[in-house]
Parts: C-alpha cells; structure tokens; sequence
C-alpha cells in the first residue's frame, strides 16, 4: 500500500516536472531565437537552464524508479492472489465447521427423539396390555351371564391392536356358520338371560320349529311354527311341562311352562 502511494505520488511529481520542462524549453528556445541586445546574457537565461537540467535529471530518476518497483507490484499482485485464496479457504472451512456442528446438534436431537419413542412404546405396550386384560374380563362378565352363547366382543389385529366387534359363538363356532336349530337355541339363551336381568317373562314365537329335534328350557311361554304334512287345516296344540334351566352358576332351576305348537 505504501509503495503504491509513493508511485502515485511520484508519477504525479514526474507530470509536474514535464510540464515545468517543456515550459522551460520554450522560455528557453525564445531565449536563443531572440536577438539580444546585451553583450552577455543575463543571469535568469543560466538560472532556468539550470533548472532545465535538474528537472530532466528527476524525470530520468522517476522514470527508473518507475521501472524498478514493477517486480514488487508483481509480487504485491501475487500475495493478494494468495490471500484472497487462504481467505477462500478460511469461508470453506468455516463452513465445514458449521455443518459438522449442525450434524452433532441433529445426533444429539436424533438420541432425544430415539430415548422419547423408546418411552412411548413402552407406555403404547403397557396400555395395550390393560387393555387386553380389560377385555377379557368385560368378555368373561358378559360370558358369565348365559348358558350356551359365548361372546367375542373384541377381535386382536396383526399389527397387535384391538379392533372391537360382536360376533356370537357357540363352541368356538361363529354364529353365521351354526345350523338352524343351534341358532334357535342360541336366541333362546339370550332371551332367557335378558329375561331374568329385566325380571319379565314374554312369549316366544319359533318360525321352522320342525327343524329344531331338542329346545332348551325356557319359563316363557313358546309358540312353534311347524309345517305338518299330514294336517291339512290349521291346527293349534296346548302343552304344559315341567321345564329345568339350568342358571349361569350351574344351579337346576325348576318351573312350569307352556308350549303350543301351530301346525299348518
């Protein structure tokens, strides 16, 4: 920086010197063109050639100082090359720095999130485990309350979840997939459980009760639908029986019911 200021300085010194040079040699040339009447010339004549000769030695002095500072401006241009680069490098590494800093902060947030999943999972596992439990004593309360039907209330999912149903089975076997009279059978179960929680005995009708060998005990009152072949007419049929239930505790339960039978 210095040694641009001082070129600068001296490249305008050398501007200066020129043109009190060039001034001076056209002082100087209408000195000798013009016819002096003086036997000698006068003392201003050798003072401005005087002066002539030092501005001209200056300007040789600039011009060859000139030409010995053009290696340093070279190797001034040569380290601001080299610095601008080491600054490059300096950005790209700063950069560098702040991505493997940004990188140890997402680890650091990724064992956080990977410590808080761990938790959720084992309270998703310790809720589903109440829950399962939960539902098999609901299904075992409900399956306690009749003597043939068995209730699925809940269905467990391949993902391990709960999906809540009702599905109706006897044995393990659904109840889409029991023949008539086991179904007939069934429905009698859940009527006489409803029956004895509400406290009311109702009619029963039976639709197709020639299909059904074997009914359970009811204390209401049956009315079966039969197709007779043999009766041509409408027929109606009254019959009172001793019925035994037997009750959710496994306990005989003794009463007297009517059955009438429709034949057609």
């Amino acid at each position: 920086e210095t040694l641009k200021k001082e070129l600068e300085t001296l490249l305008e010194r050398r501007a200066t010197l020129s043109e009190s040079l060039e001034k001076a040699e056209k002082e100087l040339e209408t000195l000798i063109t013009t016819p002096l009447n003086l036997p000698e010339p006068p003392d201003e004549l050798f003072s401005m050639v005087s002066e002539a000769e030092r501005l001209a030695s200056l300007i040789e002095k600039a011009q060859t100082e000139g030409t010995a500072t053009e290696p340093i401006k070279e190797e001034i241009k040569n380290l601001e090359a080299e610095i601008r680069e080491v600054e490059s490098k300096l950005a790209s590494l700063d950069v560098v720095k702040k991505a493997k800093a940004r990188i140890e902060d997402l680890k650091a947030e990724e064992r956080e999130l990977a410590e808080a999943f761990e938790d959720i999972q084992e309270q998703i596992y310790l809720l589903e485990e109440f829950t399962r439990k939960k539902v098999t004593l609901i299904e075992e309360r409900v399956n306690e309350t009749f003597s043939l039907t068995r209730f699925k209330l809940f269905e467990e999912q391949i993902n391990g979840g709960l999906k809540e149903t009702c599905e109706v089975t006897y044995n393990g076997v659904p109840y889409r997939n029991l023949n008539n009279g086991m179904r007939i059978n069934i429905g009698l179960d859940v009527i006489n459980t409803l029956s004895r929680y509400h406290g009311v005995s109702v009619p029963v009708w039976i639709d197709n009760a020639e299909s059904v060998t074997s009914l359970i005990n009811t204390n209401g009152q049956i009315i079966r639908l039969v197709v007779s072949e043999q009766d041509k007419a409408l027929r109606i049929t009254n019959e009172s029986k001793e019925v035994k239930n037997y009750g959710t505790d496994g306990d005989k339960e003794t009463g007297t019911g009517s059955s009438s039978s429709v034949l057609f």
